[in-house]
């Protein structure tokens, strides 16, 4: 059953608010189409994070087990969060992350691969979350410097696999990072769109290739 008719089903959505998709624009799938409904205060939060608890098996942020504490002053945490309204934070000791009914989560791959494969996740609430931000003074961070430390995060953890090559493939929804190990290109995460343009003409520059050629193959080096 689609989260859309699960919502409906125990009354936490009236289906008559659910607007019809406009010809030949492009669905959206039904965790967008929450988010929108959610934005407008048509879903009631607290029910809809049980809801998305239950059926993702993610612990509600009240069911950590460790003390839940704002992450050592890190510049790039207030950009990502404000891209994708994914906030990283530590529960005890352990690296964790907090995702709320305006996610973007498509995003998750992003700070799983920022973070580490041990990443422990949890749903908040918009309130929780924003305690979390104001406990701490985050500088404000360019968009240049967030794309210096996502490529920086890319060449570190291909050199600790021996990746020979990295592939970076722009789809519709997402930025595909597949690194070639052993002969073989393997799936290595799904970044944010949000700086995929950016990210990509810097890899550009750093391999003295021109930026304002997208649809022809160009030989670059950096080294």
């Amino acid at each position: 059953m689609g989260l859309i008719d699960k919502l409906c089903e125990e009354n936490l959505l009236n289906p008559q608010l659910l607007s019809p998709e406009n010809e030949g624009s492009r669905p959206m799938s039904g965790m967008e189409q929450v988010q929108r409904l959610s934005k407008m205060n048509l879903i009631d939060e607290l029910s809809l994070l049980n809801l998305l608890s239950n059926r993702y098996r993610i612990p509600m942020l009240s069911e950590a087990s460790g003390v839940v504490k704002a992450r050592p002053t890190e510049k790039r945490i207030k950009t990502i969060f404000e891209s994708i309204q994914i906030l990283p934070i530590l529960v005890g000791d352990h690296n964790a992350a907090l995702l709320g009914a305006h996610s973007n989560w498509l995003g998750m791959a992003q700070i799983q691969f920022q973070y580490g494969g041990d990443l422990e996740w949890y749903l908040a609430s918009q309130d929780q979350i924003n305690s979390l931000l104001e406990k701490r003074e985050l500088p404000q961070e360019s968009s240049d410097e967030t794309v210096s430390s996502l490529i920086q995060g890319l060449f570190e953890k291909a050199i600790s696999l021996n990746a020979s090559d990295i592939h970076l493939e722009l789809k519709q929804d997402f930025l595909r990072v597949r690194f070639r190990i052993d002969g073989a290109l393997k799936d290595m995460a799904k970044l944010s769109t949000v700086l995929s343009t950016q990210l990509l003409s810097r890899l550009k520059m750093l391999g003295a290739m021109d930026i304002a050629v997208q649809r022809q193959p160009q030989d670059g080096h950096y080294s």
